[in-house]
């Protein structure tokens, strides 16, 4: 499984690089207790090709770890939609982005993980 998180400026706030770490630790965690899964984490601290929805991260797992990858799944909330689960508009759609322009299959959080029963996320953007 492999993490891609946008958090610009985290290295200038240790205070939020360590509650981010924590929070990361956590979820590691949860997805842990049924199946042992190995993680390998990418953040882009800044902007540029390597911000999502830039394909610079992805490009670096292949290189790095996958170079023979021809087909993989992105889970993210981050999907442009107008109302989530808390009722709320998502806070950007880099996500579905990020997935298109990398030629992944995309679904939301919950979707894949069923925490909405029968749930299906459609976006107007096409590959």
């Amino acid at each position: 499984i492999c993490i891609f998180s946008n958090q610009k400026n985290i290295l200038d706030d240790k205070s939020y690089l360590n509650l981010f770490k924590r929070k990361l630790e956590q979820v590691i965690k949860v997805l842990n207790k049924k199946h042992s899964l190995q993680f390998i984490v990418f953040v882009s601290t800044d902007s540029g090709y390597y911000r999502k929805p830039c394909i610079g991260l992805y490009e670096l797992l292949k290189k790095m770890f996958y170079p023979q990858i021809s087909k993989a799944l992105y889970i993210g909330d981050a999907a442009g939609r107008k109302t989530n689960r808390t009722g709320k508009k998502d806070f950007a759609d880099s996500d579905l982005k990020f997935a298109l322009n990398c030629g992944m299959d995309f679904k939301v959080p919950e979707e894949f993980f069923g925490i909405i029963p029968n749930y299906k996320f459609k976006s107007t953007l096409k590959k």
